[in-house]
């Protein structure tokens, strides 16, 4: 047994050495391209980089997908490797950042770096390899940005700028390490899951079409800049997606999903309790089929628990995050970018009142749990090696300052650790909602039931899960990439008549009309209970081409159930198409 023990430890060991070493080596390839692009890296009068970051990041991920109790895909990618490179040219206050332009797309050298700035490089230990990739990504990354300010100063020169805040704001250098995370993913164990999970869904003849998504993530991330930040950071998530549609009688299309993320197998709940949420969800979306359709309502409701962490997800999240109106080089594009973007209603209202004043909202990146239960968009440092922190975005209903990325605003000149994927903008991470004005949960239905009667309506509306911008994409027919970020809230799922009586009603068809970020002035009360909700999001970026897409991200919400005085909704504008001719096989022992 000793002997074992000690092998045990010289195992550990040698892991522990490695991963240093590696860290070392990859550290020092990374130093020393980067002195030659500072010192080397200029074209004839033009100017050189003033800022540069190197990120190097290892990857293990394992997805795999499976569809009415049969494996579809399974991908295993147990080691690869990319690299990032942000760039500036010009100065703080003047560079080629924040601004946007058909041209500049592909532009770059001999090879080819994506417009976030990535490219793969080689996952061996081979330091000239990866020298070598850093300097050919470099000279790609230089001669875009180049392009970029020249075509800046150019649409500069033809307007007047009213706006002059610097474009980089300054951040002390940051310099931490953590060790690499050594976590197991049994592909074999999930891969039967996933089959257990979707054949649950062959019992719905109603379902037309149906998949899971099991997935594993860890990555391991290097972090050096010019200005003396060196950094290690890890992320690791596992995550089990369950997606289904079907139609009505009438031909709408109806969705739903249900899903589980953790940063470990133990943050999931056990298998019976997925079982048991997919089977809720399957029932739900049947259910849905034959409920009746509500074509319009204006009156009080009630976000419960899930549709309330989607509601401040999407209306409240992305507004206490500062985004850049960027600089467009045609006035097509910037009409382009801006339909797409629309409204950002808070960015110019630091001090004013957006919330009740018994609401407040802190964004706590540095918090991994609430009361016990996780909070899985946490982190260590930012995208741009800045520590994060804890930042009251809203207090006693009155907005304080704003989620900031090294991208300063007028009136908040630093970053306060927020900038998130590549290339870095301001978005939340673990968003808590907290209130002075506690409502016990079965109480808020009663509260719903006066406001009804006090306009004279025979019922509420109770809305317990709202589409998410993630799945709607995954989901919808349309091949638009930008249909999601149209809307200012995707569309309820499950809504719910609630009447005087007190009896409910499922719903469907609807969708939200008029809402806005001014709508949150309209809560009136808040549950005791708060809800974690943690979910994939899309966080709005620009690109190169001048286009927003929605990036994929990470999000946690904690918020009690929320009571709108006053919301409206509308019939759905989607159109309804035709039910399939045939009926739909049978399985196994059905017929």
């Amino acid at each position: 047994m000793k002997f074992r023990y000690l092998l045990l430890l010289v195992a550990i060991a040698l892991c522990v050495a490695s991963s240093f070493s590696q860290e070392q080596w990859i550290f020092k390839a990374m130093n020393d391209e980067m002195g030659r692009t500072l010192t080397d890296l200029k074209i004839d009068t033009l100017k050189p980089p003033y800022y540069v970051s190197y990120k190097v990041s290892d990857v293990e991920s394992h997805h795999i997908r499976a569809s009415l109790g049969s494996l579809i895909s399974e991908s295993n990618t147990p080691r690869s490797r990319s690299l990032n490179i942000q760039m500036r040219v010009g100065s703080r206050m003047f560079d080629n950042s924040n601004f946007i332009s058909y041209g500049i797309y592909g532009s770059s050298g001999v090879v080819y770096v994506s417009p976030e700035g990535t490219r793969s490089t080689t996952y061996e230990s081979d330091y000239d390899a990866l020298r070598r990739d850093l300097w050919m990504a470099s000279d790609a990354v230089y001669k875009r940005a180049l392009a970029e300010l020249s075509k800046k100063k150019a649409v500069l020169e033809n307007i007047i700028r009213t706006d002059t805040t610097a474009d980089f704001s300054p951040a002390k250098p940051f310099v931490t390490s953590v060790e690499p995370a050594h976590i197991t993913f049994n592909g074999e164990l999930w891969k039967e899951r996933a089959k257990k999970f979707s054949a649950m869904l062959k019992m719905y003849p109603e379902i037309q079409s149906s998949d899971v998504n099991v997935g594993f993530r860890t990555e391991y991330v290097y972090f050096l800049n010019s200005e003396g930040s060196r950094n290690t950071h890890r992320k690791t998530r596992i995550w089990v997606e369950v997606k289904a549609k079907t139609q009505a009688p009438d031909g709408m299309s109806l969705v739903n999903y249900k899903a589980f993320y953790g940063d470990t197998e133990n943050d999931l709940p056990t298998e019976q309790q997925m079982m048991s949420g997919i089977d809720t969800m399957a029932k739900d979306l049947i259910a849905l089929r034959t409920a009746p359709v509500l074509d319009e309502y204006s009156g009080p409701v009630l976000f419960e628990q899930e549709a309330a962490g989607e509601l401040v997800s999407q209306g409240l999240g992305s507004n206490v995050s500062y985004l850049r109106d960027p600089i467009a080089d045609n006035p097509q594009l910037d009409q382009q970018v801006h339909t797409l973007l629309g409204e950002l209603p808070f960015q110019n209202k630091v001090g004013a009142r957006v919330l009740p004043k018994f609401l407040s909202v802190v964004d706590a990146p540095t918090q991994s749990k609430y009361k016990g239960m996780p909070l899985l968009a946490s982190y260590t440092v930012d995208e741009e090696g800045v520590p994060p922190q804890d930042v009251k975005v809203v207090d006693k209903g009155f907005l304080k300052t704003l989620l900031m990325s090294r991208t300063p605003h007028k009136r908040i000149p630093e970053s306060n650790g927020h900038g998130r994927t590549d290339p870095s903008q301001a978005f939340f991470s673990n968003l808590i909602v907290t209130t002075s004005q506690q409502t016990n949960d079965a109480d808020m239905k009663k509260k719903l039931i006066e406001l009804c009667k006090e306009v004279g309506l025979d019922y509420g509306l109770i809305i317990r899960k709202i589409n998410n911008p993630y799945f709607k994409q995954s989901l919808r027919e349309s091949t638009d990439p930008s249909s999601p970020m149209r809307l200012f809230m995707t569309e309820p799922i499950l809504a719910y008549k609630l009447f005087l009586n007190g009896k409910e009603e499922l719903v469907r068809g609807m969708e939200f009309s008029g809402m806005t970020a001014q709508s949150f002035k309209d809560i009136v009360a808040t549950s005791r209970t708060s809800y974690v909700y943690n979910n994939i999001t899309k966080q709005k970026k620009t690109t190169l081409s001048g286009l927003y897409s929605g990036t994929d991200v990470l999000v946690s919400v904690v918020t009690p159930s929320l009571l709108f005085e006053s919301v409206d909704l509308k019939k759905a504008s989607q159109q309804s198409r035709s039910l399939p001719i045939a009926s739909r096989p049978a399985f196994g022992n059905q017929k």
